[in-house]
């Protein structure tokens, strides 16, 4: 009997199945919240010269494709395919985003710009546009599971195929598709999207390109799905089944097709802007010197116990901000000496900061072997402080701040989002916006959410002139 490679099957009924039927209240807070997280991340960093590109990339073929997508602060209408691969590019371009620990994708910065570019297309439902991202995550995480950790090992870039497979769904069924057609926009997906993980060995800086990449495509694959084309026939198994054999293959499938768990509750929303594998070790440090009341000048040294990523993603002294979000020494003492960090906190300065590379000194980072190692899922840390008399401080932290078993709480969210939405909206603009994320599930027309999401105050409007 054949087995599809990722059981686009499955995947399409199951989708289905959420779309069609009222989300469960801690699944809709789940998906709002996640909306939340990307309409602040979207307009904050709309500006930033890295996103600047991607609405260079949607200008240039708006010119042949209209439409009446938006793109985030500039206001311009474009396609829905261009309307997402520019507001992913935004919304994945500080790393800050969403992410599920377990298999290394962000789904907030694909499946929400795709959804609500074609659900501005379709003039879709808020409830109808939530319904999507939902589906779209689940079948996103899945897919992923299924080629995590092996093909991100094997240089393929896990979250652009993934995520082009959950936006396809997404879009997909925003567009009326039936099941049938759900497979073809899945298989047409999985042939334009891919890529590879250069920009992480590289410390380049077009990590935004994988969001926007897969959003894209995902849109795409939807769009051609409903020019009425059918599925191929089922691609039969294959040695390896996509970089995993035996018995890994097969229980990540068990886990894939339990359809009555919910993987979007495994999605973490980050509290602190620094690589995920950094946050354990980060708020351990910040708990021990709150909870003590140590000054940074009676720290002796910091010994911090981490994953091996962090340990590879550590550069010592990084040239750029790429690699400072991802030195755990780094972004420890950056966080000592000017707070926890946020949006811009890799600036030029702060890289060249002696205080910051000096303090960075006096931190060791060693492969903590205490507790079972549980990469990928685990990104637990130990940190032992010793001051100059002689004492020594020592904290573990095992779910960091904004995973799912210390999820960030209303308030904390509040406060993120508006940091991030404060930097181009009004302070009446932001609360509004709030407020109408909060209730997207009553409304008529998700254009009445991205009609908020661009109307900026005269100095944001100037400053669009000044980058354009």
């Amino acid at each position: 009997m054949t087995k599809e490679l990722i059981p686009f099957t499955s995947f399409a009924q199951f989708a289905t199945g959420i779309y069609q039927n009222p989300l469960a209240p801690d699944i809709g807070k789940r998906v709002r919240a996640m909306l939340l997280d990307q309409v602040g991340l979207q307009i904050a960093c709309a500006g930033d010269r890295t996103s600047r590109r991607s609405v260079g990339v949607a200008r240039k073929f708006a010119a042949v494709t209209s439409g009446s997508s938006t793109v985030v602060c500039d206001g311009d209408k474009t396609s829905a395919e261009y309307a997402a691969f520019t507001n992913a590019g935004f919304g994945h371009s500080e790393n800050y985003d969403d992410v599920c620990l377990f298999t290394q994708v962000h789904p907030g910065a694909v499946i929400v710009p795709a959804a609500i570019a074609i659900g501005e297309e379709v003039q879709a439902s808020g409830e109808q546009v939530l319904r999507a991202i939902a589906a779209g995550v689940e079948v996103m995480l899945r897919a992923a599971r299924l080629l995590s950790p092996e093909y991100l090992t094997s240089a393929g870039n896990t979250a652009q195929l993934a995520g082009a497979y959950g936006a396809a769904v997404a879009a997909g069924l925003l567009l009326g598709l039936d099941e049938i057609h759900l497979i073809t926009a899945m298989q047409a997906a999985g042939s334009v999207a891919g890529g590879m993980v250069e920009y992480s060995e590289a410390d380049g800086s077009d990590h935004a390109g994988d969001a926007a990449i897969a959003a894209a495509a995902g849109v795409r694959a939807a769009v051609f799905a409903s020019t009425g084309m059918v599925p191929t026939r089922v691609i039969p198994e294959r040695s390896g089944e996509f970089f995993r054999g035996g018995d890994v293959a097969d229980a990540a499938r068990i886990t894939v097709e339990n359809f009555s768990e919910r993987l979007i509750q495994d999605v973490a929303l980050k509290y602190y802007n620094c690589g995920y594998f950094i946050d354990a070790p980060l708020q351990a440090t910040l708990d021990i010197v709150n909870a003590v009341g140590l000054e940074i000048g009676d720290i002796e040294s910091i010994s911090v116990g981490v994953s091996r990523p962090a340990i590879a993603g550590d550069v010592g002294f990084p040239l750029e901000n790429t690699q400072a979000r991802r030195s755990a020494r780094f972004c420890i003492a950056l966080a000592l000496l000017t707070g926890a960090p946020r949006l811009g906190a890799y600036s030029s300065d702060n890289i060249r900061n002696p205080a910051v590379r000096s303090l960075s000194q006096r931190i060791e980072l060693y492969h903590d072997t205490s507790h079972p190692e549980e990469y990928p899922g685990d990104y637990r840390a130990v940190v032992t402080i010793a001051d100059r008399h002689g004492e020594e401080f020592v904290h573990r932290v095992r779910h960091p701040k904004g995973s799912r078993h210390s999820p960030m709480t209303d308030a904390e969210l509040f406060i993120k989002f508006h940091s991030n939405a404060i930097n181009r909206l009004s302070e009446e603009q932001t609360h509004e916006l709030y407020s109408t994320v909060n209730r997207v599930a009553e409304l008529d027309s998700i254009s009445t959410l991205t009609g908020q999401m661009w109307h900026g105050n005269p100095a944001q409007e100037r400053h669009q002139r000044a980058i354009a």
